[in-house]
């Protein structure tokens, strides 16, 4: 005879429901994975727009070196990322003119990740700029 909570247990266990609880477990995997993959994105993009023609990473300074310069900082205690650019490189007078900053961790959610493609746009944007004119010198 089966009592009350091996029959319960018994209708989990059900194909329909293994598969509804791997899809809700496929859900909340890809929610967490998702800010990760996005950072990810976004760091190999600012590697490749401080890459020169010779494909190594360099220094860039304004009126040393052309293009834009990238300042990536991550800070662990709160999981945030913060992507700074100087479109035209970098000098001491000038500074950083443009900052994105969002948080990975548990404030994410549609504010943050909206922050995060607004910032994967614009490197992405910059990285174009930058092929483009390398192709035609």
């Amino acid at each position: 005879m089966i009592n009350k909570k091996e029959k319960s247990a018994h209708g989990a266990a059900t194909p329909l429901g293994t598969q509804l609880n791997r899809q809700e477990q496929y859900n909340t995997d890809r929610e967490k994975i998702e800010p990760i993959k996005l950072a990810q994105e976004i760091f190999t993009l600012c590697m490749k727009i401080q890459e020169g023609e010779d494909g190594k990473v360099e220094h860039r300074r304004k009126h040393r070196c052309s293009g834009p310069t990238v300042f990536v900082d991550f800070y662990g205690h709160v999981a945030q990322l913060d992507v700074e650019i100087s479109p035209d490189g970098w000098s001491e007078e000038e500074g950083r003119k443009e900052k994105f900053s969002f948080y990975l961790g548990d404030y994410w959610g549609h504010q943050q990740k909206e922050r995060a493609i607004k910032c994967k746009e614009r490197l992405t944007e910059l990285l174009e700029e930058r092929r483009g004119n390398g192709d035609e010198e």
